[in-house]
């Protein structure tokens, strides 16, 4: 016999939703459970529930970690940041090829002017960060951030940084899509979270800085490369 006390007449059942669970979709239901359903019932939506929730689990184990765990990204350092647009849509300009057909270079047009205006910005917020180079593509944005504390409490992470990029340019950029200045976008302007490197020494400082110099004439072989002119 399994008893239900009175004052857990109702009890919210739940909850998973499509978009974080495609394969199992569910919605927030409130059971009464001293409706004539049948106790057998019962325990099906518990096991139904429990089931969303061991999904949810792997779901999150299986997410890649961006971030390594247990590290201080406010020490000193130089870090290797990569940021794409969600679904790596063209946005911020055109790859123009030299008349060599070897030379390229990256051609902003007023999006990728803005991205550009707002991370110099952000940057000069901030005493502690530098950036030696950095460079937007027609669809993400790569640099190299370095951070020097000098005994600051308050020095900020590098999910802080982007973070305040982040916000910044699409809150703009929404601005500019309203005033017909930007190309339209779907949803969201970035991907969600960003990718980083922490630069282990000289050697690496320096490949790095080589690859993202050298992105542009690199753009038909790059792993984000979409085939895609913009006209804004």
């Amino acid at each position: 016999m399994h008893y239900y006390r009175k004052h857990h007449q109702q009890q919210k059942i739940g909850v998973c939703s499509q978009q974080v669970w495609p394969e199992i979709s569910c919605k927030i239901k409130t059971v009464n459970i001293f409706s004539p359903r049948t106790y057998e019932h019962h325990i099906g939506q518990q096991a139904f529930i429990i089931k969303c929730f061991n999904y949810w689990i792997e779901e999150l184990k299986s997410r890649k970690k961006n971030r390594l765990q247990g590290y201080d990204y406010s020490q000193n350092g130089s870090y290797f940041i990569t940021i794409c647009t969600k679904d790596r849509v063209n946005l911020f300009g055109n790859v123009v090829v030299g008349a060599d057909s070897i030379s390229a270079r990256m051609e902003l047009n007023h999006a990728g002017r803005m991205i550009e205006d707002i991370y110099l910005k952000t940057i000069n917020t901030y005493n502690t960060v530098n950036s030696d180079i950095f460079v937007i593509m027609p669809n993400h944005f790569h640099c190299i951030l370095s951070i020097t504390r000098a005994d600051i409490e308050s020095a900020p992470t590098i999910a802080d940084i982007i973070q305040s990029f982040k916000r910044n340019t699409t809150i703009k950029y929404i601005n500019g899509v309203k005033a017909d200045i930007y190309a339209p976008f779907s949803g969201k302007i970035w991907q969600r979270s960003f990718h980083d490197h922490i630069i282990r020494d000289e050697a690496e400082y320096k490949k790095i800085w080589q690859y993202i110099d050298e992105n542009p004439a690199r753009w038909p072989e790059d792993k984000y490369y979409v085939q895609q002119v913009l006209s804004k």
